[in-house]
């Protein structure tokens, strides 16, 4: 795999052994660290350290893909004479990085990376820290984050790695004996007390930032002078670099620089506890962006070292032709917010784009040419046509970044009239349905129907919305809604029942990334509003 571990192979040195090329037998490249023996490492902790690794799911967190742990008779040296001993050989497989490490990339802000790419690297580095300190239980700190440990892969996209010091943490703070870390990326509180907390990798991401847009040296710069003045500093070569670079809206580029170098320079406040945290950090960096355009002048800038042609996402005529289908639905209203949409944003030009794009932008057009007073009017049509006695008008929205796609539907009173329920609804669209109090029942309209998804993890979720109007025994309007793993709520339906008959007239609910919320209206045919979102 590795060509016996030879040098040719070597792609680095760490503090916790070297890395190899490797090849698996199907020609996919990996990265392979063989490990320095490590002093009361056993094998059940080592196994442990490998599960804890192993867990981790993120498009910026490097991917773990195997490892190694094979114990051998071999001679060793011991008292100038060679004797034979068991030797223990670990050895831990990534996935391959073939941009290297962030180190490899810095430069003073005057060359090296243009400012979209190194803004799309910090924003990434952010998103992996919090994925480690926000959305794992318990949450993990990584302990050492420095550029040598930030990983690009073929497009320029960071990903955090080696994680031979970090733990997994029960408690927000700790004491701790042990050295972790390196030298000019730990805090104040670690270097005098050895006080670990989230707030250490907040430090680390600080220093980092501050490298990214005013070079290697930056952090010593920013110690020589005041906070403003090295503001100023920052922000005045930037403004000449974007300028030269005849950047359009200048002026909103120039304010996301100077938000990030603030932002860098509270990270890494003396004390710890004005630090922000990862959530706030990703909140100030959302608020920057920008709707203009990344002119081609800007994706590649003359300084560049690396053709960023490679971050445009093309979108094959099978991908489109699949993607916008869901459109044609008879009963959803609007445009696909799909990658093919939002090549036409200015904003996105020349950019990967993700899901939490395509959710971000569905969320903002939600009222996208006059849809949702659409969606009303076909709905209160169907009411017009189909009965105009006791029923529920629906409108469910999905703005989850992807398709969702109807798995079950339940009526315990009343049917599903005119128009059924949607078999998908795409990203961006509202749904739309009308369910009708069936002539002869004491009871009105009574149903839930479920769509299923991906949540922020990749994990497929079921989301119910359901609704009731008045009947003999409940005596208001209720909406309801919930998330669940697949298949729960057709398990437990005499449950669900229960729960919808102890519902109000609104309804949320957050797991995995994922929101959903309901709400109806009063009267015998009432509105319920249903949204599904990615946050």
């Amino acid at each position: 795999m590795t060509d016996g571990f030879s040098e040719d192979r070597e792609l680095g040195r760490g503090t916790y052994g070297k890395v190899y090329l490797g090849l698996r037998a199907n020609g996919e490249k990996i990265a392979v660290k063989m490990l320095h023996p490590i002093l009361g490492l056993d094998d059940e902790l080592f196994e442990k350290e490998y599960h804890n690794l192993e867990i981790l799911q993120h498009k910026n967190v490097v991917r773990l893909v195997g490892y190694c742990n094979e114990t051998r008779r071999e001679y060793v040296p011991y008292n100038g004479k060679m004797v034979l001993g068991e030797v223990t050989h670990r050895a831990l497989c990534f996935e391959y990085m073939q941009n290297g490490s962030l180190n490899d990339y810095l430069s003073d802000e005057s060359s090296g990376h243009d400012w979209h790419t190194r803004y799309a690297i910090i924003k990434g580095i952010s998103k992996g820290l919090k994925y480690l300190h926000e959305e794992l239980e318990p949450p993990m700190f990584h302990l050492d984050l420095k550029p040598d440990n930030v990983l690009l892969d073929e497009n320029c996209v960071p990903k955090i790695g080696d994680f031979g010091l970090s733990r997994l943490i029960d408690e927000r703070t700790r004491i701790t004996t042990s050295s972790v870390g390196t030298i000019g990326y730990l805090p104040p509180e670690y270097i005098n007390h050895h006080v670990i907390s989230n707030k250490l990798d907040i430090f680390s991401l600080g220093v980092i930032i501050i490298k990214i847009m005013a070079g290697p040296m930056g952090y010593s710069k920013s110690a020589e002078i005041s906070s403003q003045q090295f503001i100023e500093l920052v922000h005045r070569n930037w403004r000449n670099r974007l300028h030269a670079a005849s950047v359009n809206a200048l002026e909103s580029y120039c304010i996301q620089v100077k938000t990030c170098i603030e932002m860098a320079l509270t990270c890494v406040e003396v004390d710890r506890h004005k630090r922000p945290t990862i959530g706030n950090i990703l909140n100030k960096l959302n608020e920057t962006e920008t709707a203009s355009q990344f002119p081609d002048a800007l994706l590649k800038d003359p300084g560049s070292t690396k053709n960023q042609e490679s971050q445009q996402t093309h979108i094959t005529e099978a991908e489109e032709k699949q993607e916008r289908e869901v459109s044609e639905t008879e009963n959803c209203f609007g445009e696909v917010v799909d990658n093919y949409k939002l090549d036409k944003m200015e904003r996105y030009m020349g950019k990967h784009k993700t899901r939490e794009d395509r959710a971000r932008e569905a969320w903002n057009l939600v009222d996208e040419h006059d849809k949702d007073n659409e969606v009303s009017r076909y709905v209160k049509g169907l009411k017009s046509l189909y009965g105009n006695g006791q029923s529920t008008l629906c409108h469910v929205y999905n703005a989850t970044g992807d398709t969702l796609y109807q798995v079950a539907n339940y009526d315990w009173s009343g049917h599903i009239g005119g128009a059924p329920y949607p078999a998908t609804i795409g990203n961006g669209q509202w749904a739309a349905f009308h369910h009708i109090h069936r002539a002869g029942e004491s009871s009105g309209s009574v149903a839930a129907v479920v769509y299923r998804g991906k949540n922020k993890h990749g994990q497929d979720k079921d989301y119910i919305v359901a609704w009731s109007t008045p009947c003999s025994f409940w005596h208001r309007n209720k909406a309801y809604c919930g998330i669940s793993d697949v298949n729960w709520f057709q398990k437990n339906l005499e449950q669900l029942m229960y729960i919808i008959s102890d519902a109000d007239y609104s309804c949320s609910y957050r797991s995995g990334g994922c929101e959903i919320e309901a709400k109806i209206s009063r009267g015998h045919s009432p509105k319920f509003t249903a949204r599904i979102s990615y946050r």
